[in-house]
């Protein structure tokens, strides 16, 4: 019996970890999101709400404005940080530079900065008496309202995400081909392959499993993201900026009338959740 015990004896830290701070939130949070609760009340379960909340987020036109911006901002970054690595690993790797360590490590930076960081220069940059407005009107372009026009704002903030971390895409992408035959490459090339043919049914189909993992972080990642958006614009102008879960955010502790909703904020959550998992069982499913 002891020595079955072991196992389950060393775990345990561990599994204390996961319960306090990742199964009892989780739990915790489905079962609030069926009740209005506005995290003050000490009686939690006093009003209950039902599907009322689940029912409000169909009619909410900020939680509509958010999902748009966060598939928007997710689908976004996943195609193009996944085809900008991809083309510059191929362009790293085969083109044998003499610094190619050098040029992956500085393209690499960005994801080491902090993104609350990144996300304040770039804020910066963006205003209207930015670094960036200055060079246009320098060269005769009027100023771009990059931070305040809804029509650009999550352009903006999409850009900034995507020039942080394609270099981790990259450095996944460029491992995958390290680890690749290069006499493929050159047998194919003797029987007349151009670079083209070469990518699509050599290198393409070696780096598939290594370009899926990279859609799956980058997915989840853009379903997750809050500190670019939250300071870079913390949601607004009006809303516009909002994404799932920066009015998650706003909904449980902005400050406003509209605010202090745990029970709604929950069951935006739980909706964000619901999503995850469903595409992370797709592509597990179809990954097997």
């Amino acid at each position: 019996m002891k020595t079955k015990a072991n196992p389950f004896v060393w775990i345990i830290p561990a599994l204390v970890f996961f319960i306090v701070f990742l199964l009892f939130p989780l739990v915790f949070g489905v079962v609030i999101s069926f009740y209005n609760w506005n995290g003050l009340d000490p009686n939690i379960f006093r009003n209950f709400a039902g599907l009322a909340n689940y029912i409000k987020l169909t009619k909410d036109p900020y939680f509509l404005i958010s999902l748009k911006n966060t598939l928007f901002f997710t689908f976004g970054t996943v195609v193009v940080q996944n085809v900008i690595a991809f083309f510059l690993a191929i362009f790293l790797f085969f083109g044998r530079f003499k610094n190619s360590t050098l040029i992956r490590a500085i393209i690499f930076v960005p994801g080491v900065i902090s993104s609350v960081v990144v996300a304040l220069v770039w804020r910066r940059l963006f205003m209207s008496d930015g670094l960036i407005n200055v060079i246009l009107n320098y060269i005769g372009i009027q100023s771009i309202p990059f931070l305040t026009a809804k029509n650009i704002i999550i352009w903006a903030i999409t850009f900034v995400h995507i020039w942080q971390w394609t270099g981790f895409n990259l450095v996944l992408m460029y491992a995958g081909l390290q680890s690749m035959d290069l006499s493929l490459i050159e047998s194919s090339s003797i029987d007349g392959a151009n670079f083209w043919q070469n990518t699509y049914h050599i290198v393409f189909p070696i780096l598939k499993p290594i370009i899926w993992l990279s859609v799956l972080f980058n997915f989840i990642d853009g379903f997750r993201v809050f500190d670019i958006v939250y300071n870079m614009t913390k949601g607004g102008p009006a809303h516009e900026s909002e994404v799932l879960t920066s009015y998650v955010f706003f909904q449980s502790f902005g400050g406003t009338a509209m605010a202090n909703k745990m029970g709604y904020a929950s069951a935006i959550s739980v909706f964000l959740m619901a999503i995850l998992l469903i595409f992370t069982g797709l592509r597990t499913k179809y990954m097997r």
